[in-house]
Order: C-alpha cells, then sequence, then structure tokens
C-alpha cells in the first residue's frame, strides 16, 4: 500500500513500544490485584467492581486534561524558553491540587452515588472504604503523570519502563503480603490492594524524581513540585483551555464504560463481576492504543508546525496500521481462550461460563478501541481536541449508550446487549476520527501526496 511507509512505521514503533509497555506495566498492577481478589470470592470481585470504576472515571479525566503537558511543555524545551517551562509545570501542579481535593470530595459522597445508581446495598459500605484507602496514594498517581511526560518530551520513555517493572514487582508482593496476611501481616483483603497500589504510585513518584535529578535538567522539576509557589491565573487558564477538552473527551469514553458498568450492576453480582473480568482484560491491551495514541501525538504536534503534510498523514496513517495489527492479534486470543483468561482471576464456576460470552464481543471490542484511541491522539496532535470531543460525545452518549439500554435492557440481552452497545459506540468514534482527521487536513490546505 502507498501510504504504509517503513521509516515512518519504526519511527513511530521506536516511541509507540516503550511508552506502551509502561502503561502495561501500571495496568498489570489492576489486573494482579483484580486476580488476587477473584480469589477472596464473588463478593469481593463485585465490590471493587463498583469501586473502580469510579476512581477509573477521575483518573483518565485528570489523565485526559494534563496529556496537554506534553505538546505545551514540548514546544517551550524546543524553544530553550526554560522559564516558560517552568510556569507550565507550575499550572500543571496546580491543577493536580484542585484534582486531589476533587476527588477527596466525590469519595466521600461515593456511598450515596452507588445507592442513587442502584449497585448491591450489602456492597456499598465496602466499595466506599476502599475509596477511602485508596486515598491516600492520589496526590502521587497525579504528580507521576507530570513526570512521565517530561521524560516522553525527551524522548526517554524507556526510564518509565524500569520504574514500571520495579512498581509492577512491588505491587505483586504488596498484594500477596497485605490481603492475604502473609509474613506476620494481618490480611486486609480488599483493602489490602487498595493499600498496595498506593505504596507503589508513590514508590514510583519518588523514582522519576530521582532520575531527573540524574538527567540535569536546564530547569528543575522537583523544586517547581515541591515548591510553595503554584501557577498564575494565566498560565493555569492556559493550560486548561487546552487540557480540559482532552480530558472531557477522554471522561466521555471512560464514564460511558463506567455508566455501562453500573447499569450491569443492576442485573446482578454475576453479570458485574464477569464485565469487570472482561473490561479489565481489555484494559491491559488498550494499553498498546494508549502507546501508539501517544506517539502519534507527539510525532504529528511536531511536525504541524512545519507544515510537512505527506508525514503529517503518513505519521496518522501507520498509527492506525500498527494498532489494527496489535487488536486484531489481541482479538484472537480473546476469541479462540476466553475460559483459559478467565480462569487467571477466578475459579467461580458461574463466572467461568459467563464471562466468556463477554470476551468473545471483547475481540470486536479490541479493535474499535483501538482505532478510536489512535484517532483521538491524531487530533489532539493536529490541534483539533474539541473536534475530538464532539465525536466522543455523539458516539459514546447519543449511539452508544442507547444502544446498549435498548439491547441490554428492552429487549433483555443483559450484558451482552450492553456489550454490542459499547461495540457499536466504539466503531463509530472511529469513522469519526477518521474522517475529521482528513477534514483537519483540508482545512490547513495540506496533502497527503508525497
Amino acid at each position: 500500500m502507498r501510504y504504509i511507509h517503513s521509516k515512518i512505521i519504526n519511527q513511530t514503533l521506536k516511541l509507540t513500544l516503550p511508552i506502551s509497555f509502561a502503561r502495561i506495566l501500571e495496568v498489570g498492577m489492576t489486573t494482579v490485584d483484580t486476580i488476587m481478589i477473584g480469589h477472596l470470592g464473588k463478593n469481593a470481585l463485585a465490590t471493587v467492581g463498583i469501586a473502580i470504576p469510579l476512581w477509573n472515571i477521575l483518573a483518565v479525566f485528570f489523565m485526559g486534561t494534563l496529556f496537554a503537558l506534553t505538546p505545551i511543555l514540548g514546544r517551550e524545551i524546543r524553544h530553550r524558553k526554560f522559564d516558560e517551562a517552568a510556569k507550565v509545570l507550575l499550572a500543571a501542579k496546580s491543577i493536580c491540587l484542585i484534582f486531589f481535593l476533587c476527588t477527596v470530595a466525590i469519595f466521600l459522597i461515593s456511598g450515596f452515588l452507588f445507592r442513587l445508581l442502584s449497585q448491591p446495598d450489602d456492597l456499598i459500605r465496602f466499595a466506599t472504604y476502599f475509596l477511602f484507602v485508596m486515598l491516600f496514594g492520589v496526590p502521587s498517581f497525579l504528580f507521576n503523570q507530570i513526570l512521565r511526560q517530561i521524560f516522553e518530551v525527551y524522548k526517554k520513555p524507556g526510564v518509565t519502563v524500569m520504574i514500571s517493572c520495579v512498581g509492577f514487582l512491588l505491587n505483586l508482593v504488596g498484594n500477596y503480603m497485605l490481603i492475604y496476611g502473609k509474613w506476620g501481616v494481618p490480611a486486609l483483603g480488599i483493602y489490602g490492594s487498595a493499600l498496595s497500589t498506593g505504596i507503589c504510585w508513590l514508590w514510583m513518584f519518588l523514582a522519576h524524581l530521582w532520575f531527573l535529578k540524574i538527567l540535569k535538567l536546564q530547569f528543575s522539576p522537583a523544586k517547581i513540585l515541591f515548591s510553595f509557589s503554584l501557577g498564575s491565573k494565566t498560565s493555569i487558564r492556559s493550560f486548561l483551555n487546552q487540557g480540559l477538552p482532552l480530558g472531557a473527551g477522554v471522561f466521555t469514553e471512560v464514564s460511558f464504560f463506567v455508566f455501562t458498568a453500573w447499569m450491569i450492576g443492576q442485573l446482578g453480582k454475576l453479570p458485574l463481576a464477569s464485565h469487570h473480568i472482561a473490561i479489565n482484560l481489555a484494559s491491559i491491551t488498550f494499553m498498546l492504543a494508549i502507546g501508539t495514541s501517544s506517539a502519534a501525538t507527539i510525532l504529528i504536534s511536531q511536525t504541524t508546525g512545519l507544515y510537512q503534510a505527506a508525514r503529517i498523514f503518513l505519521f496518522g496513517f501507520s498509527g492506525f496500521v500498527i494498532i489494527v495489527t496489535f487488536m486484531t492479534l489481541s482479538a484472537i486470543i480473546f476469541i479462540c481462550f476466553p475460559r483459559f483468561l478467565v480462569n487467571l482471576y477466578t475459579n467461580d464456576l458461574d463466572i467461568l461460563n459467563f464471562a466468556p460470552k463477554l470476551l468473545w464481543l471483547g475481540g470486536l471490542f479490541q479493535i474499535f478501541d483501538g482505532l478510536q484511541c489512535v484517532g483521538f491522539g491524531i487530533l489532539r496532535g493536529i490541534g483539533a481536541s474539541k473536534m475530538a470531543l464532539r465525536n466522543t460525545l455523539v458516539s459514546y452518549w447519543l449511539i452508544g449508550a442507547s444502544s446498549g439500554i435498548f439491547l441490554g435492557s428492552v429487549l433483555g440481552f443483559g450484558a451482552q446487549g450492553y456489550w454490542v452497545g459499547i461495540n457499536i459506540g466504539l466503531a463509530t468514534a472511529a469513522c469519526l476520527h477518521y474522517w475529521s482527521f482528513r477534514l483537519k487536513l483540508c482545512d490547513i490546505r495540506l496533502t497527503k501526496t508525497l
């Protein structure tokens, strides 16, 4: 095919693979949590299935908003405006503090939210306590998002990979010790998982700081983060103008998933626990899409200013080629070995019989989700984040959610109907993102011809 250029593919892969691997290791922590909690029983798994979606919906909004740091900081550093780069970091720090306060407030009313959404009454109290235990690690999680993007701007994602590897192992040991009560530590059950995750986030934050000191940058991110100074109103407003559409776009997608999880939760503990396993498995391979999307954003944003139309198009197209390849392989595994994958999480016969039905639909989910994620990253790279936000609102809430409700509740297909609705929403988003990408290139009078 004339759009497949091996040099462009290789250049994209060099950024995609380390970023993806680091993200997979981070999500792997959640996967390990789910697997170990699954051995505590169906109720424990369902409890986490209620709590984790609420945290996820907040986390991805925060991460999406902070995604703006990569192009903004990269531009200032490229132009050697290190004073401006420091102001950008101060703004990002201030926004992280605001996000933490918002998290505290939402966790405090989480019990009310779960009751409002008709979640099982006997699980709500435990889900709320789980979130409270997790809270202490949230500041480290937020500041980690800033530090990892600094390494990405300097094109050193390998540092984050090393830190994530150690963090993954630390979480594995911490879970074993705290969940089951080993080596003289009392068994904390699901709360041990939340505590272990928070400790790992703190360690990863400190490790990132240490590696930044070794890099000897022209400015000191550590001093900025630990100073009592806050960003100016102008710098915070400027950051949010670029970051909020990104955060809102990601929030729109994940809130759609969370809405689906809570709707499935109304169907009972078995569908909820099965859905939690299926979506957790899908989130692992989704990190390949995140890595490809981030690579496309970085490469395209650095090319746009030079008006190199052919390279912009090729970077975008290579992102689509890479993610379709990855996700097709993933889909084959999901479709061919669903029971084996579910058995990694639990030995419960009811779940082993029910969850594979969702994983078959999860195979298609992989491909559509990967395409829409890369499309979103491409639009972010060419400065069309508001266009991407409009696409996600239409795709997920107007089309996907309504399809899920109609199929799952009205026609009575249950959890499978909701998963078909998810696939419809993702496929629509992928098509709209690609169409928007082509329109945007035409609008700025660029051509894809080499």
